[in-house]
């Protein structure tokens, strides 16, 4: 456990009890907050009459806000885990009460600060430092300590968002000296900085974090350690809180999967990440964005059909394709706009509502979808025949895959063993991977050399003594 002082680094994986007050209504009341990294929890407690109320109620709370003598906490999604009320006088009134909330994140900051105006967000990973790897100028640095001629270490990548901001990944460089210890030295610290376009509300600083969460278990191959989360507003500096247990089950430490590879000391052979592919990642439309969330919320799911399925849906999601029987969509949609109030003069037994419904419906019944298992077939059709030909399955098999997982989803009769289950759910995640490097413009060539480093993917190959 820890208290806090002025300027302490806030780590996600230490504790810390604080004791804080906070006001409502004209009041103050006395609290305590507890930082742990499986919950934060808020105590607050006080007595209460007819001249001292408060509007603690959680449905009408979006931000908390409570002080101690040297900082501000701003709490974000609470709800309530105890609700206790004493009636200590009726006739006067008077009644003590004792509320804990559990919060979804806090900001520990300086009690100027502006928790929807934050300008950074800084986050401390060392995911993304093996994701960087031992770089050249990495060992420049080192190799000349201490000495005039030591170079600065530049920034390992700088990106721009269109309409989100930029994303670098730089160095924080420390020296020592000291004649007590003897000795002397310098090191670096590679950290993870988000600049906005516009600045951030605490709820938006942390959709930053999920999706820096989301990105790097996909390319990484686990969710990625972060040790602190770093935040500005103005000249001001905080830390951003939130459980780190629990939130996502880590199955296994990340696995470098698909390095950055930029300017190794050693190279590894592994095609290099585009850094482009980055922006990419971080301005995907709202429907990609969610797949990829899925991509990752579905393989951490205990159940192996509920996986399989999981995986099948966004493949089946990647690969839809649809024609239309009227190729004019907007001379379609105009048309019916008009022919609208003739409709309901011609059909004047039916209620209006109805006939606007089915001319409504008559824009959606202009699509025709394709098969799935044809969609399928289509996305396995683009890889080369010397990956494919190592895999237990061949486009052919792609319509019985197809009917188990409508078998499963409609609770039909079907029989299958675990292995088999197994090896259709890494068959569908293989592809659930290219699809979504493809969603994110990484050259297919690079993709299917890291293709056969995913998790599961030996489950996906002919046995040695197949054909």
């Amino acid at each position: 456990m820890g208290r806090l002082n002025r300027d302490e680094e806030i780590f996600l994986s230490e504790s810390y009890e604080i004791t804080v007050k906070l006001q409502s209504r004209g009041h103050f009341f006395a609290g305590h907050l507890s930082l742990t990294p499986q919950r934060i929890s808020l105590y607050i407690s006080g007595d209460l009459h007819d001249d001292r109320v408060h509007d603690l109620d959680p449905n009408q709370i979006e931000q908390l806000e409570c002080y101690s003598l040297n900082h501000k906490f701003v709490l974000c999604d609470l709800h309530f885990t105890n609700n206790q009320i004493q009636w200590l006088d009726h006739t006067r009134r008077l009644r003590h009460f004792e509320y804990t909330y559990q919060a979804a994140a806090v900001l520990v900051v300086p009690q100027s600060f502006d928790a929807n105006e934050i300008n950074e967000v800084n986050i401390y990973s060392p995911t993304v430092s093996d994701w960087v790897g031992v770089t050249q100028a990495q060992h420049e640095y080192l190799a000349h300590s201490p000495s005039e001629l030591q170079p600065d270490l530049a920034s390992v990548l700088y990106t721009e968002m269109p309409n989100r901001g930029a994303m670098e990944i730089a160095y924080i460089t420390t020296s020592h000296f000291s004649q007590t210890t003897r000795s002397a030295g310098i090191g670096f610290e590679i950290y993870t900085n988000f600049t906005p376009t516009e600045p951030l509300t605490q709820r938006a600083a942390l959709e930053y974090i999920e999706e820096f969460r989301f990105f790097f278990e996909i390319i990484e191959g686990a969710d990625p350690e972060i040790t602190k989360v770093h935040v500005t507003s103005g000249e001001l500096d905080g830390y951003l809180y939130y459980p780190s247990v629990g939130v996502r089950h880590r199955q296994s430490a990340p696995r470098n999967l698909f390095p950055l590879g930029h300017e190794l000391l050693h190279p590894s052979g592994l095609p290099k990440f585009p850094i482009e592919s980055i922006s990419a990642f971080f301005t995907l439309d709202k429907i990609l964005l969610e797949r990829w969330k899925k991509a990752v919320r579905y393989r951490h799911l205990g159940v192996l059909e509920d996986r399989f399925l999981g995986a099948f849906r966004l493949v089946e999601a990647f690969t839809l394709q649809k024609a239309c029987y009227i190729q004019d969509e907007d001379l379609l949609a105009s048309t019916l706009t008009r022919i609208e109030r003739l409709a309901i003069k011609l059909f004047s037994t039916e209620k209006p509502a109805n006939v606007r419904s089915f001319l409504g419906r008559m824009r959606k019944l202009n699509h025709q979808r394709y098969n799935t298992a044809t969609c399928v077939q289509k996305l396995y059709k683009t890889l080369p025949r010397e990956l494919t030909s190592t895999w237990r399955y061949q486009v052919s098999d792609i319509p019985d895959i197809s009917q188990k997982r409508n078998d499963i989803t409609h609770a039909n009769p079907y029989f299958f063993t675990d292995s088999e289950l197994l090896s259709w759910t890494a068959f569908v995640e293989a592809l659930l991977f290219i699809s979504l490097m493809d969603s994110i413009a990484v050259p297919r060539a690079s993709t299917i050399k890291i293709l056969p480093r995913t998790d599961g993917y030996s489950l996906l190959l002919k046995p040695r003594n197949s054909d």
